[in-house]
């Protein structure tokens, strides 16, 4: 391998590293250590815990599946009852216009 085909993996490896990080390593790191100290303290002093955030959260989600369930055995008891009547009128009409055909 040549010194410039080493120099042109380098340049690449570097690229693929600031597109996935958003820049260099090192400089998004030193702005996620600041960006975590400014949260940190401010839910210190709104005296809220991941905890809080995170089960918030889960509860939600929770309840929304639960929703999103209940909804659904609603849709198939709305559709029973519906083709109940919708089912048989339909073979009815079209007997009947075949009938009268």
């Amino acid at each position: 391998m040549s010194n410039s085909d080493r120099h042109e993996d380098d340049q690449e490896l570097r690229a693929t590293k600031r597109d996935i990080f958003g820049g260099s390593p090192r400089k998004v790191f030193f702005k996620l250590v600041i960006l975590s100290l400014i949260v940190g303290f401010v839910m210190r002093m709104m005296d809220i815990t991941p905890g809080t955030i995170f089960g918030t959260l889960g509860s939600y989600v929770g309840r929304t599946f639960a929703d999103l369930g209940s909804f659904m055995g609603d849709l198939g008891v709305w559709f029973g009852f519906g083709a109940a009547i919708v089912f048989p009128l339909y073979i009815f009409i079209r007997l009947w216009r075949r009938w009268l055909s």
